[in-house]
């Protein structure tokens, strides 16, 4: 029969997994306490026997980078949506800032603009041509 070391297979774990320390160690440490309670019941268990109740290392590290990559999709897609619903948000406020600014200087100008003609030709003073000059005041 195969034997089991129970140190080589929680280094292995140590070894495939990554990220955050503490909840390594706190998984670590959970699944020490599982070996044991499972190798008191059955002390006659092997690998094999052991990999098909736990999970071999290796597939628990393929089953954790497909965790972290659907993870890391997720909040990929979370950050699209929050981008998107932040430029949303901009263009509806410019929209009524514009729209509003419109809408006082329409009022402000009761829908029209004043025109005043002033004739420049000044006694006083003496211009090249009699032709009116036009100023719009608003």
């Amino acid at each position: 029969m195969d034997s089991f070391d129970r140190e080589q297979y929680l280094q292995q774990l140590r070894e495939y997994y990554s990220g955050d320390r503490d909840r390594i160690d706190q998984f670590l440490e959970d699944m020490s306490d599982s070996l044991d309670c499972y190798l008191k019941e059955h002390p006659a268990a092997d690998a094999p026997e052991i990999y098909a109740r736990f999970g071999d290392p290796e597939e628990l590290k393929k089953q954790q980078e497909l965790v972290r990559s659907e993870s890391h999709a997720q909040r990929k897609r979370n950050v699209i949506r929050i981008a998107v619903a932040a430029i949303c948000a901009v263009s509806i406020l410019a929209l009524g800032i514009f729209v509003r600014l419109g809408l006082r200087q329409l009022s402000d100008t009761k829908g029209h603009a004043e025109i005043e003609l002033q004739d420049n030709s000044d006694s006083t003073i003496e211009t090249p041509s009699s032709t009116p000059v036009f100023y719009l005041n608003e």
